[in-house]
């Protein structure tokens, strides 16, 4: 699927961070794999930390909480797994306005 032009601007990701991550200063944001329809990146921050930053697509996911919604259940589900072979999720990162 060719990614399309979205009916409304997306804001650069860098501009979304604040919501994010408050206070934290990225000192690099760059492109992470090459999705078809989702823009993700590697976001490092000024004390050495990285995180992953993904955009939905908006013309594939018009509304995207019922989808951030079923990724917080599974993620909270995978993550009550333990012992051996329990498997790995990333940790999801809340707004500031949750």
């Amino acid at each position: 699927m060719d990614k399309q032009e979205s009916p409304t601007p997306l804001r650069p990701p860098g501009t979304v961070l604040e919501a994010f991550l408050p206070g934290r200063l990225p000192v690099r944001l760059a492109p992470l794999g090459q999705g078809n329809i989702n823009d993700t990146w590697l976001v490092e921050l000024a004390d050495g930390d990285r995180r992953v930053l993904q955009r939905l697509h908006p013309l594939v996911f018009p509304d995207p909480l019922p989808v951030m919604r079923n990724l917080r259940l599974v993620s909270d589900h995978l993550a009550a797994v333990e012992g051996p072979g329990a498997p790995a999720c990333p940790g999801l990162i809340a707004t500031a306005d949750g």
